[in-house]
């Protein structure tokens, strides 16, 4: 993995433990869950719980010195305050059914589909050095 890559995720891991918002939701957008979603043929009802707001919650969750669930559902109340937005309520079973509908095979390919975001988004940023070429004598 390139340097810049691993120093781009230590940060995002990094910005997790100092914040009190919703993490990782600027990694898979909501448009590349939807997509991922259709693919797979999974349909969902538009609430609080929706695919990608439960995503981006179990990523903190997992991720978190705290993994308990009411500490994801914490965030995420955090998350709709400062959106201001109406704050859902602070029982987790809401949220630990939509994990458990959330298919592991749309999380595989989210999992590669960001990986090869990240990469290609490494390689633009990365400066390229051209390699010291010593003249041939004539």
């Amino acid at each position: 993995m390139p340097q810049a890559t691993r120093r781009w995720i230590s940060e995002k891991v990094k910005s997790l433990s100092e914040s009190n918002i919703l993490p990782f939701s600027d990694i898979p957008d909501a448009e590349m869950v939807n997509s991922a979603l259709a693919s797979a043929g999974v349909t969902f009802k538009e609430r609080i719980y929706t695919p990608f707001v439960t995503l981006c919650m179990f990523l903190s969750q997992v991720l978190d010195t705290d993994h308990s669930c009411r500490a994801a559902v914490a965030r995420l109340i955090v998350w709709l305050a400062v959106n201001h937005r109406k704050p859902c309520s602070p029982e987790t079973n809401s949220y630990c059914d939509a994990r458990q509908r959330f298919p592991l095979g749309v999380i595989v390919e989210l999992v590669h589909q960001t990986a090869r975001n990240i990469e290609a988004d490494a390689m633009l940023t990365r400066e390229y050095r051209a390699p010291f070429v010593v003249p041939a004598k004539v």
